[in-house]
């Protein structure tokens, strides 16, 4: 059985769709030892009207995002306990595990942004991040409990696996939540039986119930093998008779799961759906290794539906997959002919995507094969090359399209990831970054987004000011990402071009980072620190707190409450340096 008709996108399991670039919303570091740079004169930063004394220091216990706030969540739901209202408990529980959660990531951040400049303030940030984590493990415990109460111990088994391996199973939390995790049945907890449900669903021929039943399993026996290998990690080295009951129970549940996977894909391929057999049988071939029973039976299931060669026997005609994204690409250019570009759009799009899928399915494939069968893993590896090439070849296609549509600013990240992939000597890459040039990516006008934000702010318009600050902060940090990319992309090619395209990474990025700095002062100036403080933390993760804007944004955090005031301000600051609010 082959593939037939288009390739079904969605039915593809995500956590194979890896992604063409860098998320853009991932902000990049400003080097600490580069200078500020001078900025474009329709980016300078605009005087913001907010002053120092209109910024009144808030008192961060009477936020949520703060450890009194959480205690006064864990304080309502032992009330609600009280009185037997354990729906409220619940979500009392849960939002005080989340702000703790947040506190304790939030104060490790800014213990490791501090080590080797501030000793003190990296290891009071770290007390502060294991205090609260402590206090989040003890709401987990809680809620853990509250839900056996409920006769819910499904809901019960995760938290508690999760406190374990965060308190370690000596410590007395832990072992209180060892205790509850076997009162509630963890390992005599019976599970439908849904794999024969799912057998005789099949035997019926009811393909729509018996995927239901496979999907379900496959999911039962997937949380249930990590909970085993996680407590088997959290007990080695402490008690390692326990630690190998339960690594030998993630190994069987895994088998389990595998099973069920390999079942759910032989559904999908007797309903004629090849295109979701495909991520199936490939999970199971990298789970199971394909010197393995169930990984040779899968891979027997790929030759079946032509996904790959027959190694006896290797075919030189496309498979019918690829063929589904070349008839896209066609499709696209003859929607360019007829001008309808929204259309020709549209057919790339789905192009790329199914390209990059089985570029990324033959790379799992070759890289599960290396040392097991070196012909098959190299016959994948070039086929992943192949699709790779043809992704790319849609991807300038699809920017070239955009720019027929007059919408540049949708072409220039298509073309950088082309430029990354293929590298800027290579005749695709010069051509993307020849386009790259004539979109006018160096000289691309940008509104000026921090002026209207600042106009705004005098206008006392705080929620437009918030409006215009988030919009600066994503355009400069994906301007900053696409400098980034280029400047590694020529790097050792041509590193003139690589320098100045690193130069503009940074400024770019001090650009975001002021543009954060000033959203932070608006959450603060409405009253609203738990918004401003992770834009602050951001701050200083990416200025370091040695720089004018990172000790700045770390005063902002004294004075919302959120760290402490050291009895001698000057002192506690990285290069005693005084640091006054804005």
């Amino acid at each position: 059985m082959v593939a037939s008709g288009k390739l079904r996108l969605l039915g593809l399991s995500g956590w194979l769709l890896l992604p063409l670039v860098t998320a853009l919303t991932a902000p990049q570091p400003v080097l600490a030892q580069q200078q500020k740079p001078t900025l474009p004169a329709n980016n300078q930063l605009a005087p913001t009207s907010i002053e120092p004394d209109e910024l009144r220091p808030l008192n961060q216990d009477s936020s949520l995002l703060s450890i009194a706030g959480g205690q006064r969540l864990v304080a309502d739901a032992n009330t609600a306990i009280t009185a037997r209202n354990y729906d409220l408990a619940v979500k009392k529980l849960q939002d005080a595990r989340q702000i703790f959660s947040q506190l304790s990531n939030f104060a490790q951040q800014l213990s490791t942004s501090f080590s080797g400049i501030d000793s003190r303030v990296a290891e009071a940030s770290r007390t502060k991040a294991l205090e609260t984590a402590k206090m989040r493990d003890d709401a987990t415990y809680q809620l853990a409990s509250v839900h056996k109460l409920q006769n819910q111990s499904l809901l019960s088994i995760p938290l508690l696996v999760q406190v374990i391996r965060s308190q370690t199973p000596n410590g007395e939390l832990g072992k209180k939540s060892y205790d509850l995790l076997q009162q509630v049945g963890f390992d005599k907890q019976s599970y439908p039986n849904l794999l024969a449900e799912a057998t005789n669903a099949v035997s019926a021929n009811n393909y729509p119930l018996a995927i239901k039943k496979f999907q379900e399993a496959r999911q039962v026996f997937n949380q249930l093998s990590n909970f085993y290998q996680q407590l088997s990690a959290s007990f080695s080295g402490i008690d390692n008779p326990i630690s190998e009951a339960n690594r030998s129970k993630a190994l069987e549940t895994a088998q389990m799961r595998d099973d069920a996977t390999y079942q759910l894909a032989l559904a999908h391929r007797a309903q004629n759906q090849p295109e979701l057999s495909l991520p199936l049988l490939i999970q199971i071939i990298r789970s199971q290794n394909p010197g393995r029973d169930l990984g040779q039976k899968a891979y027997q299931q790929l030759m079946e539906m032509g996904f790959v060669d027959n190694p006896t026997n290797p075919s030189n005609t496309p498979n019918s997959f690829i063929a589904t994204g070349q008839r896209l690409v066609a499709d696209a250019n003859t929607a360019i002919t007829a001008k309808n570009y929204d259309l020709a759009v549209k057919k790339f799009q789905e192009a790329r995507q199914v390209f990059n899928q089985l570029s990324n399915f033959h790379q799992q494939l070759s890289t599960s094969f290396a040392g097991v069968d070196n012909r098959v893993s190299e016959a994948n590896r070039l086929k992943a090359l192949d699709t790779a090439q043809m992704r790319d070849d849609a991807t300038y296609q699809l920017a070239s399209v955009h720019k027929l549509q007059n919408q540049s600013l949708l072409s220039i990240p298509l073309l950088v990831q082309v430029i990354r992939s293929q590298n800027p000597t290579r005749d695709l890459g010069k051509k993307s970054y020849d386009l790259l040039q004539q979109l006018g990516f160096d000289k691309e006008s940008y509104p000026n987004l921090l002026g209207e934000a600042s106009n705004a702010i005098s206008a006392n318009n705080y929620p437009l000011a918030i409006t215009k600050f988030q919009e600066a902060r994503q355009v400069f940090n994906q301007l900053s990402n696409f400098y980034q990319q280029l400047a590694a992309s020529f790097s050792g090619i041509d590193n003139k071009v690589s320098e100045v395209n690193r130069t503009k990474a940074l400024e770019t990025a001090q650009i975001r980072d002021d543009a954060t700095y000033q959203l932070a002062l608006v959450h603060r100036a409405q009253n609203e620190p738990e918004l401003s403080v992770p834009l602050l933390i951001q701050v200083i993760r990416s200025q370091n707190p040695g720089r004018d804007l990172g000790r700045k944004a770390y005063q902002q955090l004294i004075e919302v409450g959120f760290v402490d005031n050291p009895a001698n301000a000057d002192r506690s600051m990285p290069n005693s340096a005084a640091v006054t609010g804005r």
